[in-house]
């Protein structure tokens, strides 16, 4: 090999002479002799990348060749991504010595994610004197173009209960839903010996848009369950490496999703409840992605509410607006269609106020309201009725609160007092409008200390008020007296007012 004639180097025998006649010389031949020092030369080829049109999101890969064309050995401390208009461009490099007339080659790759042009810059930074550091430019496009994508149908393969000396039968649909060729570059099946397949699969090419069919088997011999592998290694750019499981008998030592869910105790209603699902996981891939069902199996009567918030996520919530017992289930799926056993939450809804009244009814397009009239009020007067024109007014000891207040029917309402004062707590029900839900039936529950006390019921007409009963409330305690009276029409006032 020639080196570049750009640097002054001297004969290593001159250079050992001159040593020579400076040690004869005590050393003072340092004085006039003059020494050219070995450097390290670092070349770079080429001196541009440009990795043309790539398909997206395929990754392509280009090398450039750093030789050392010095007299000493090069030492290459980087090898970086100093600029990257997309986030696009990626090397990875470890420092490294180049001994004198010896070359390396490093990979440097491009995976675009958009249909655009991109540049950036690759930055070498080494020991050589006359260029510590040097930059090559990087180019390249990202294009459309046929891309394979292959999914397996089903995702897993059960074979459910199957007899020992029996055989049992699967099909699997291996489909391409991109437009590029896929081709199987290997095909393994590990695990237990029980399962096989009808044809081998490496090898193979699938047609973009089209399918493949491969029958699976299933012969147990014995009746502890089998599990196996189907791993496929195919050029999908997103998806490399397909796996299929394959379950028998129960599957044996296989580890099905596991569903949990962080459960509360109790609540005080009507209150939002957390509902925590991130705990659960797939064994068999813990990093792999869930799919998460959440079901509300149990209410109290009356409620509202009929489903979680967003019942897809790992973290959602309930309204729980009744209290009473409430019943939640949490199924999860990974990402070949096996499913946990459920997980099921149950938790209380307990009223955190000393005194807690609800209302609900049986139709919608109708507007209920609940009463709490302090002794010695009426029905709309101010300030000793809460209800809906007066959700939280001043009484003496605890003020009272309309928590819930519904216009469209069913309900529910609820009013609750912390630490009332002692006294008698008159409990109304006005049917104020019927938008056509039509005579309904209204359901009242009083709670005092967290505790149920009674509940009732009485068809209601519209303009019609039930005087349900009266709680008198003893300080720390209260008792509820029903009314035997029926719903009366109400023909005085309709709204709050303060009287004269």
């Amino acid at each position: 090999m020639t080196h570049r004639p750009t640097r002054s180097l001297r004969p290593q025998g001159v250079l050992a002479l001159a040593g020579l006649l400076a040690a004869c010389n005590g050393g003072g031949a340092t004085d006039k002799y003059s020494f050219t020092q070995l450097e390290p030369e670092a070349v770079v080829t080429p001196n541009a990348l440009d990795f043309g049109d790539v398909i997206v999101p395929y990754t392509a890969t280009e090398r450039i060749v750093l030789q050392n064309a010095g007299a000493s050995d090069l030492t290459v401390e980087s090898v970086t991504i100093t600029s990257d208009d997309g986030g696009v461009f990626s090397v990875e490099f470890e420092a490294t010595v180049i001994e004198q007339d010896t070359r390396i080659e490093i990979p440097v790759s491009f995976a675009p994610e958009l249909y655009e042009d991109f540049t950036g810059s690759l930055e070498i930074i080494s020991d050589d004197p006359e260029s510590p550091s040097t930059f090559v430019p990087l180019t390249g496009s990202g294009v459309d173009g046929p891309v394979p994508e292959l999914v397996a149908d089903p995702g897993s393969l059960d074979f459910g209960l199957v007899e020992i000396g029996s055989t049992g039968q699967l099909q699997l649909d291996l489909v391409n839903e991109g437009g590029g060729d896929v081709t199987i570059e290997t095909a393994t099946l590990d695990g237990s010996s029980a399962f096989s397949l009808s044809s081998d699969l490496t090898g193979d090419t699938i047609s973009g848009n089209s399918f493949q069919t491969v029958v699976a088997q299933y012969k147990p011999t014995d009746d502890g369950g089998d599990n196996a592998t189907l791993t496929l290694v195919t050029n999908d750019p997103r998806n490399p490496e397909l796996t299929v499981f394959m379950l028998g008998n129960g599957g044996g030592d296989f580890q099905y999703p596991d569903a949990e869910i962080d459960c509360p105790g109790s609540v005080s209603p009507p209150t939002a409840v957390s509902l925590d699902g991130r705990a659960s996981v797939d064994p068999m891939n813990p990093d792999g992605e869930l799919t998460y069902e959440w079901t509300v199996l149990a209410t109290p009567d009356g409620s509202s509410t009929t489903d979680v918030i967003d019942p897809g996520k790992a973290f959602t919530s309930l309204f729980a607006d009744l209290a009473g017992s409430w019943t939640v289930q949490l199924i999860v799926e990974n990402e070949v269609g096996l499913r946990s056993e459920p997980d099921v939450c149950q938790f209380d809804a307990i009223p955190p106020k000393n005194l807690h009244v609800e209302l609900i009814w049986d139709t919608g397009d109708s507007d209920m309201d609940l009463h709490l009239v302090q002794g010695g009020s009426s029905l709309f007067q101010l300030p000793g009725d809460c209800t809906y024109c007066n959700k939280n007014p001043a009484w003496e000891g605890g003020d009272p609160i309309l928590a819930l207040d519904d216009r469209t029917g069913y309900g529910p309402e609820n009013i609750n007092i912390d630490a009332p004062a002692d006294g008698d707590y008159d409990v109304w029900v006005h049917y104020f409008d019927d938008k056509g839900g039509g005579d309904s039936v209204a359901t009242v529950r009083v709670w005092i200390n967290g505790v149920m006390e009674w509940e009732g019921s009485e068809l209601v007409s519209e303009k019609q008020a039930w005087h349900v009963g009266f709680v008198r409330w003893t300080h720390p305690d209260g008792t509820f007296s029903e009314l035997a009276t029926e719903p009366e029409r109400w023909t005085g006032p309709t709204s709050c007012y303060t009287p004269d």
